[in-house]
């Protein structure tokens, strides 16, 4: 007897595209309790921070591109995020809780992301490259697979 897992994803479309049936989805009750917290906090820091034109200039002053580039790689590549992650509400509320200005900084397609982490690997890769062709010494690798 072969069993076979099936996510609820594949189910739900499993069910929309064979059977077209279009089955409700529901969130979990902490889900929706995290989620409209969040939104309530959010609401509560914005209106008390009412952001002048000065602050906005100083909040967009001290952010770095770069900086949060690689901030948003290293917590998706180190903690094995996907890709689509940019797209969670949560992180953006967490992102503007800290710095209002800070939505227009973060990519908001997991297809860009790709290419960012891609453009980083590549570049790395380069890295090892050039370190491993300058050695002075024979190197010797061994691989255990």
């Amino acid at each position: 007897m072969l069993i076979r897992r099936i996510s609820n994803t594949n189910l739900r479309n499993h069910l929309k595209l064979k059977h077209q049936i279009i089955p409700a989805v529901s969130n979990s009750s902490t889900k929706v309790t995290v989620c409209e917290k969040l939104k309530q906090l959010y609401n509560k820091a914005s209106a008390q921070n009412n952001i002048t034109k000065f602050n906005s200039h100083v909040l967009k002053k001290i952010l770095s591109k770069d900086v949060i580039k690689q901030a948003l790689l290293n917590l998706i590549i180190i903690q094995n995020l996907p890709f689509r992650a940019v797209k969670w509400p949560e992180l953006y509320i967490l992102c503007q809780a800290l710095n209002p200005e800070l939505r227009s900084y973060i990519p908001v397609s997991y297809t860009t992301v790709a290419k960012i982490v891609n453009n980083s690997f590549q570049s790395q890769m380069d890295t090892v490259r050039k370190k491993l062709q300058s050695a002075l010494t024979n190197i010797y690798l061994t691989v255990n697979i």
